[in-house]
């Protein structure tokens, strides 16, 4: 289960419409790496951006690598319900090699995959109960709550590939980081992949204060992935 592009949102305190107040749109700027130094061309550079509006928030974010980029755009409502997620990956010659759509309507999520000229359609029953999330919308739900020291709650996971999964998300605290943005003392969030075995672990830490941005990210992308550490290099 891919939880990739969990990276940023500009989300206030737990219970707070997103688009209620706060700044009008802001942007991030990341690194990514392969958590054992190995692997230089799997190096990727991550841009965000959020826009904030009266119906909700728009994020976009676009990650280049030597091999690839990869355009994510995700739409929530102000309570960062998840509305739409839409992914584009293009080769290193610029083409297009696959392009994804996540749609939430009602009960369900309706997922549409084009790749190699090939299109495929699925639809996802809901779990009742758990907020659906996908990609970075995850991130943008973690920062809604605000997760303190032994609070947790699950949310409903829903992949680009056309998988699903529940995932438990577990506030630990504070931690101070120092990353080439800066020192931030960081609320900790673990979220495990309620997957039987596996169960891999990503964490995420958030700065202490609002806007809780994201300032850095550490696990495996999937069950047989390499572990990556993405980190806040500026705004």
């Amino acid at each position: 289960m891919s939880l990739r592009r969990a990276w940023l949102a500009c989300l206030l305190a737990a219970g707070t419409p997103l688009a209620s107040a706060g700044p009008a749109a802001e942007r991030y700027v990341l690194k990514s790496f392969p958590a054992d130094g190995q692997g230089s061309r799997l190096e990727e550079t991550v841009s965000a951006d959020y826009v904030f509006d009266p119906s909700g928030v728009t994020y976009s974010s676009r990650m280049v690598s030597e091999r690839r980029v990869e355009e994510v755009v995700i739409r929530t409502d102000p309570e960062a319900r998840l509305i739409e997620a839409r992914r584009r990956v293009l080769d290193a010659q610029g083409r297009e090699a696959s392009s994804e759509t996540i749609s939430v309507k009602g009960e369900v999520a309706q997922v549409r995959r084009l790749v190699k000229g090939r299109t495929r359609s699925s639809t996802i029953p809901l779990k009742p109960g758990m907020e659906p999330a996908a990609d970075a919308s995850l991130l943008l739900l973690l920062r809604r709550e605000a997760l303190s020291a032994g609070l947790r709650k699950r949310y409903f996971m829903i992949d680009f590939s056309g998988r699903s999964v529940t995932v438990t998300a577990a506030g630990l605290g504070i931690e101070t980081l120092d990353v080439p943005a800066g020192r931030f003392d960081c609320a900790r969030i673990e979220v495990t992949v309620d997957v039987p075995i596996l169960k891999p672990r990503i964490t995420y830490w958030l700065s202490a204060t609002s806007p809780h941005f994201l300032v850095q990210h550490h696990g495996k992308r999937g069950p047989f992935t390499r572990t990556f550490t993405t980190v806040l290099v500026g705004n």
